[in-house]
């Protein structure tokens, strides 16, 4: 990764030529990515589950089925938890397309 090869303390270069030369934007050096809240967590683990069960479930009946069992998650989120599951390395069951 990039970020682990700008050395801050560095004598001769400075962190922005460091940058500029791995072609790497200095603001991604400073980013923390923030955790999930325990809300989202329990959300994601709940979404996991129902994904076992019904594999097929897009992200409309996602959203039904997790207010059906007491969250308040809108479509956006149930499409967006899945993409979070995919970009974490994590897997849902195959759904296929129509």
């Amino acid at each position: 990764m990039k970020r682990q090869l700008v050395e801050k303390e560095h004598q001769e270069l400075s962190v922005r030529h460091q940058c500029e030369i791995l072609s790497f934007n200095r603001s991604s050096l400073y980013y923390e990515r923030m955790g999930l809240s325990e809300e989202d967590q329990r959300i994601l683990e709940e979404m996991d589950k129902i994904y076992l069960d019904f594999p097929i479930y897009g992200s409309r009946r996602m959203s039904r089925e997790l207010k059906r069992r007491g969250f308040k998650v809108g479509r956006q989120k149930a499409a967006k938890g899945k993409e979070f599951y995919h970009s974490s390395g994590k897997e849902f069951c195959y759904s296929p397309g129509k």
